[in-house]
C-alpha cells in the first residue's frame, strides 16, 4: 500500500486507551498506521510532540499527558490535542484533516456557548452543571458528562422550538 506522507513531521503522543473509540486501534496497530504515513507515535509528552490524540475521558480528566499538553497550549506552545476522530479521518482519506474540527478545547467551548448571563450556573442535564459567562466567552464545563447528558442535552436541543415558556417554566420545577 503506497503511502503520500500525510503525517509527515507529525509526533503523536497516544493517549490510551484509544480504543473504546474503535477496538481495532491497538497500540502495535495504531503505530503501524502512523509510520505508513510517515508520522511517529510515541506515548509520553515531549517538546517534540505536535498532535495529543485523546478520547473525551481522557481530556476531561487531565491526568498526566494531557495535563502536560494543555499547559503546553497555555504557554503558546503550537500543539493541537485532538479527537481519535481527527486520526481516523487522516489516516482514511490519506490527507490530514483540519485540526480545528476535531480539537476538544474547540468542541468543548461550542458546547458551553449555550448559557446566558454572567456568573450563573445553568443545569444542562441531570448530570452536567456549567457556568455561563458572556456569549462571546462561552462556558465552562464543570463535570464529566454520561451518554445520558449527553443524550438529553442533544434532545433538549432539538425540541426546544416547539416547547412554549410556560411548559418550560412547568418542567423546571
Amino acid at each position: 500500500m503506497p503511502s503520500n506522507g500525510c503525517l509527515k513531521k507529525t509526533v503523536l503522543t497516544l493517549i490510551h486507551p484509544i480504543d473504546t473509540f474503535d477496538p481495532s486501534w491497538t497500540k502495535s496497530q495504531l503505530e503501524k498506521w502512523i509510520d505508513h504515513a510517515k508520522g511517529r507515535a510515541i506515548s509520553k509528552f515531549t517538546a517534540n510532540t505536535t498532535h495529543v490524540v485523546c478520547t473525551e475521558k481522557a481530556y476531561r480528566q487531565q491526568f498526566g499527558e494531557v495535563r502536560a499538553a494543555i499547559a503546553a497550549r497555555k504557554k503558546g506552545e503550537r500543539l493541537h490535542i485532538v479527537s481519535p476522530e481527527w486520526l481516523a479521518q487522516t489516516l482514511s482519506q490519506q490527507k490530514r484533516a483540519k485540526e480545528g474540527e476535531f480539537s476538544w478545547e474547540t468542541r468543548l467551548e461550542k458546547v458551553g456557548r449555550k448559557g446566558r448571563g454572567r456568573g450563573r450556573k445553568k443545569q444542562v442535564s441531570s448530570d452536567t452543571e456549567v457556568e455561563s459567562g458572556d456569549e462571546e466567552e462561552g462556558v465552562a464545563v464543570k463535570g464529566p458528562k454520561t451518554a445520558s447528558g449527553l443524550l438529553a442535552e442533544a434532545f433538549q436541543e432539538h425540541t426546544e422550538q416547539f416547547v412554549s415558556e410556560g411548559e418550560r417554566r412547568a418542567l423546571r420545577e
